[in-house]
């Protein structure tokens, strides 16, 4: 949040540009993905909804790449467009056949794209494969919670011994 915030301030200039800003970073996931529909976030707030796509879009451009998208295929889009890989296989296929990459229905992409199995996983080698499928992540200032077991078996010979853990 504050990674983004702090470029949200060195592009926004118009202080009504940094609110809205706020307001979508706000309403990131740990992912990076904007889960609130825009709609929703223009009524709460009373911003202009042209205004806020807008912002949003901004946003987009910023580190880490593909962070603001409101889903992870929009993501991909976004990192792809942000590598200047719009015009290339990669992008069609994450664009019009997303979900055919998803079930792995490679001779449909072949069919649909009018090309060959090779290229299409040159495509997946090469640039789909190196996206990050979660942008947010290294950025989340979520703690970490440590699993802390009740009790812990030892084998100890022919017996089992049992440890109760009493901490807190």
């Amino acid at each position: 949040f504050n990674h983004l915030m702090d470029q949200a301030r060195e592009v926004f200039e118009e202080p009504l540009d940094l609110k809205m800003a706020e307001a979508l970073i706000g309403n990131f996931d740990e992912y990076g993905f904007l889960k609130t529909p825009l709609l929703e976030i223009s009524i709460l707030n009373e911003f202009d909804e042209k205004s806020l796509e807008r912002v949003l879009n901004d946003i987009q451009t910023f580190d880490p790449m593909g962070v603001g998208a409101i889903n992870l295929q929009e993501s991909l889009l976004i990192q792809l467009k942000k590598l200047g890989k719009k015009n290339t296989l990669s992008y069609q296929i994450i664009q019009h056949h997303y979900d055919d990459l998803l079930h792995h229905r490679i001779s449909l992409i072949k069919k649909g794209l009018k090309c060959s199995e090779e290229l299409i996983s040159l495509a997946l080698s090469k640039d789909i494969a190196k996206l990050d499928l979660h942008p947010g992540i290294g950025f989340t200032s979520e703690p970490v919670h440590y699993i802390i077991p009740d009790i812990t078996i030892k084998e100890e010979g022919d017996d089992f011994v049992i440890f109760v853990n009493d901490d807190p």
